[in-house]
């Protein structure tokens, strides 16, 4: 998780801090100035410099590894579909990817009919319990 804090002084004079968390520091980055911006327009002042996203220190790890099947892997809880990418050092039982993966992947899925993914390129990310999961698919 990724994090950027800062300082404000609100309309009525109180200092407020801010803090912004996501999974993606690029999204931060992207979106921190359109939401300063909202508060310079809502009455806010700055407190301090402009703000400076910094990453938080966390047990979360990133990799890539060519892909060498994907197969369906169930259902969810909420009833999406889960499925298993396997390559790299997941060839045995694969690494988890959750509809907004495949979402971001810009793929149609088709339980009965898996498609062939040789050639692409896995991208994962792990928790801080070390349990990795597909973030994207790219082709390779």
């Amino acid at each position: 998780m990724s994090s950027a804090q800062f300082e404000m002084i609100s309309p009525n004079n109180s200092q407020v801090t801010f803090t912004v968390e996501n999974d993606s520091m690029s999204h931060i980055i992207k979106n921190l100035p359109q939401f300063e911006n909202k508060l310079l327009e809502m009455g806010y002042t700055p407190a301090a410099p402009a703000p400076v996203a910094t990453p938080q220190a966390t047990d979360q790890t990133q990799g890539t590894f060519s892909v060498t099947a994907i197969e369906f892997g169930g259902k969810t809880a909420k009833g999406d579909e889960l499925w298993k990418v396997k390559g790299g050092n997941f060839i045995k039982y694969g690494v988890p990817m959750y509809p907004e993966a495949v979402q971001a992947s810009a793929l149609t899925l088709n339980p009965a009919d898996p498609p062939n993914l040789a050639g692409w390129t896995a991208c994962y990310a792990t928790n801080g319990n070390g349990k990795p999961k597909i973030t994207c698919l790219t082709r390779s």
